[in-house]
């Protein structure tokens, strides 16, 4: 990523798009990219056409206030969503039809969120956020699932991330873990990974494979209080090394909240209610760089977070948190050229 670096913002539709507050999940798919946003009239999904103009989809009914996971799984596009009375996993297909495969919470009507998906061997893996007996994971082939994985503890009750290293399945836990939580899934055997060299805070909000390492982003908030910058920390199968340590020089940056490959290059995308978000880029996972500093031009207190960050025909896509007059998308492009 040595070109000059371009960016700018994609309008979003919509007469009521501030009420729009935020884009949690977005994912390219078949080079079209999607994102939900949040809505208290019932959150809705979006996606970027051919023409480089944003296009509704769908509209949830209203208990369905936000799309935590887009993900597809065979041949469809699934949607996770955050539902007071339970969390729905619901199949969109190309029609525009879309079908319930569960609803409150599958098992546990206290399973509000369907927070993180993932594929692995063939098979589904998903899972929740649930503060009153805890994070779970399921497994199933997208029509029915099994409990493999259940915290037993409110203090863990989000399962952050899924990831692959070495054909191995890995799940990050959060909330107020301590020390952070490490998983390894193989099938309906579930191991925990010793987590010795990680500090003391209890979120892994983002897991990402890179160049043969395993990286997490590990938070600055702990029992409800800031206590140092954010950290990268990358695991090889077998150790923990760190990676970016305080908050990348800000202790502002207190979570890393969502991480993706872009150019070659690994990008982490902050959340800093102070200064506004920041993105850091690393070629080789060690050495890092800012590409964005203090948000996108909103004011901290309007763009303090990115959490949808993706990639499509080479173009990097990064969604803010705007309760002031709705979510943003910007879309950034590095000429090499120059």
């Amino acid at each position: 990523m040595n070109g000059a670096l371009n960016m700018r913002e994609i309008p979003l539709p919509g007469p009521d798009r501030a009420a729009d507050r935020q884009a949690f999940s977005m994912r390219a798919v078949d080079g079209v990219l999607y994102f939900g946003t949040r809505n208290r009239g019932g959150a809705r999904l979006h996606r970027l056409g051919p023409d480089g103009r944003v296009e509704p989809v769908l509209r949830l009914d209203p208990d369905n206030v936000d799309i935590y996971g887009i993900f597809p799984f065979g041949e469809r596009l699934l949607l996770g969503t955050y539902n007071e009375k339970g969390g729905q996993l619901l199949r969109l297909y190309p029609d525009g039809r879309l079908e319930t495969i569960f609803d409150r919470g599958l098992d546990d009507p206290d399973n509000k969120d369907i927070w993180s998906l993932a594929e692995h061997r063939g098979r589904l893996y998903f899972g929740t956020w649930n503060n009153r007996s805890g994070g779970k994971i399921y497994l199933g082939d997208g029509e029915s699932f099994r409990r493999v994985w259940d915290s037993g503890d409110p203090a863990v009750s989000y399962v952050r991330a899924f990831a692959e290293l070495d054909g191995r399945l890995h799940a990050s836990l959060g909330n107020r873990c301590s020390p952070p939580v490490l998983l390894h899934l193989d099938g309906e055997r579930v191991e925990t990974v010793p987590t010795p060299m990680l500090p003391p805070r209890g979120d892994v909000y983002v897991l990402r494979a890179f160049r043969d390492r395993l990286f997490l982003g590990v938070a600055a908030y702990h029992a409800n209080e800031a206590v140092g910058g954010a950290e990268v920390w990358s695991f090889d199968g077998r150790n923990f090394s760190p990676s970016a340590l305080g908050g990348f020089g800000n202790p502002n940056n207190i979570y890393i909240l969502s991480i993706t490959e872009w150019n070659g290059a690994l990008v982490c995308a902050t959340y800093n209610f102070k200064d506004g978000c920041e993105l850091w880029a690393s070629a080789d996972g060690d050495a890092w760089k800012p590409l964005v500093r203090g948000g996108f031009g909103q004011g901290p207190a309007n763009e303090s977070v990115v959490y949808g960050l993706e990639v499509l025909d080479g173009r990097l896509y990064a969604a803010t948190r705007n309760t002031r007059d709705g979510c943003r998308l910007y879309v950034l492009d590095c000429d090499e050229r120059r």
